[in-house]
């Protein structure tokens, strides 16, 4: 498994951002994700996507 911290600009990759996970994407974690010192990913009700799609525009 390979984690990143890099940067999500959300405003510039909106198209890619998915509420929900779907084939060909990956998750994204907000704090809103972490409670208690374990991960709760998808969570349905955030504000925040759950996943971006990846592709060649969004790997980087």
């Amino acid at each position: 498994m390979t984690v990143s911290t890099g940067r999500v600009v959300d405003f510039r990759l909106k198209n890619a951002l998915r509420k929900e996970p779907e084939r060909g994407s990956v998750p994204l974690l907000y704090p809103c994700h972490f409670n208690g010192g374990t991960v709760h990913w998808p969570k349905h009700e955030a504000r925040k996507p759950n996943a971006i799609l990846d592709n060649d525009e969004t790997r980087p």
